[in-house]
């Protein structure tokens, strides 16, 4: 990181307004966690370049950061005016629509990302949360196997798969997710513990499910 700002510092100083340093400028504010700068930024560069879509694009993600959803929106939907199937708008409308749970639209626009960038591992993970929000269970079974193969490491994803099979009766196979997982990964993440004690409490084991929860509160 100190690299990329000296860089960046010395490609500044040859070309104070050089729209691709200045977008560099902005992507670099973000990562430092300085999304306000970020955001003037954008702005600046918007007003220069009206047609650039990847723009409003970071601008929309610089937006969510800031919690500015309403205009974040605005930006992303200017995109797929004009351009309906663009993956990275479609996939950043979707992550908007789960958190207004508007589950029906993120999986329109998660499957959109999915027709055109198959496999993406956002996008599935969207389509996972937002099936298992409307109970459509084996729908949300298919599409979280696909994303835990390929993110064996994504314990939020690893807890979901397990709810979806405790949701459909099927603790063993819940259990299987959860004991799989290294007891030092498992027995500090609360939400693991807590699906974990679902799955006990549903085999009739409330002394597990007991010491789970007592490791969950911990």
């Amino acid at each position: 990181l100190k690299q990329a700002e000296d860089f960046l510092a010395q490609s500044l100083a040859l070309s104070p307004d050089d729209a691709s340093t200045l977008k560099f400028k902005a992507k670099l504010a973000n990562v430092n966690k300085q999304p306000e700068q970020a955001l003037s930024l954008y702005n600046q560069l918007i007003e220069k370049n009206q047609n650039d879509f990847s723009l409003y694009l970071e601008r929309a993600t610089t937006l969510l950061i800031l919690k500015k959803d309403k205009q974040a929106k605005d930006d992303i939907q200017k995109v797929l005016t004009k351009i309906p199937h663009h993956p990275q708008a479609n996939l950043l409308m979707a992550q908007l629509l789960i958190q207004e749970k508007d589950f029906t639209g993120a999986i329109e626009s998660a499957q959109k990302v999915i027709n055109v960038v198959k496999n993406n591992p956002p996008a599935l993970f969207i389509l996972g949360t937002a099936n298992f929000a409307l109970k459509h269970y084996h729908q949300a079974d298919s599409f979280l196997t696909t994303y835990t193969s390929s993110n064996p490491n994504d314990l939020r994803a690893q807890s979901l798969l397990a709810s979806v099979y405790l949701a459909q009766q099927k603790p063993q196979q819940a259990l299987l997710i959860l004991e799989g997982i290294p007891a030092e990964k498992r027995d500090t993440n609360p939400l693991v513990l807590l699906t974990l004690a679902d799955s006990y409490n549903q085999i009739k084991q409330p002394e597990k499910a007991m010491v789970a929860l007592s490791k969950a509160k911990t």
